[in-house]
């Protein structure tokens, strides 16, 4: 059996330096996964830290989305998502997931990552 006929070869080799746009990307999906265990382990009862998602005084539940520490700035002026309790929490964080895979938080990210370097510029 020759090599050539059983696998989908191709002349790509790996980058030396990653993508940004999937690196920034990547980064952000591993938070949101990680928001998704922490409210899974906040419903069990467990003490939980560093969860993103608040509660006002009316009972309404916030979802800001940060990259590093900074909110992002998800349209113009608004910064959070308004949650009706831990289940729409979770299925709101996976919506975010799969809009970060088809691309539609890259703007976002680019600018953020732009403020972010520029706080450390001289």
């Amino acid at each position: 059996m020759n090599i050539e006929s059983s696998l989908k070869l191709v002349s790509v080799k790996k980058p030396r330096r990653p993508n940004q746009i999937v690196f920034r990307r990547d980064r952000l999906i591993k938070h949101i996964n990680k928001q998704i265990s922490l409210v899974y382990q906040y419903l069990e009862g467990d003490k939980v830290t560093n969860l993103w998602f608040w509660t006002d005084e009316d009972g309404n539940m916030f979802l800001p989305i940060k990259y590093g520490k900074t909110v992002l700035e998800l349209s113009k002026g608004k910064y959070s998502i308004k949650c009706s309790n831990t289940d729409e929490v979770v299925k709101n964080l996976e919506t975010v997931k799969s809009l970060i895979l088809k691309g539609q938080f890259d703007d976002i990210l680019s600018k953020t990552s732009e403020e972010l370097r520029s706080k450390f510029k001289k």
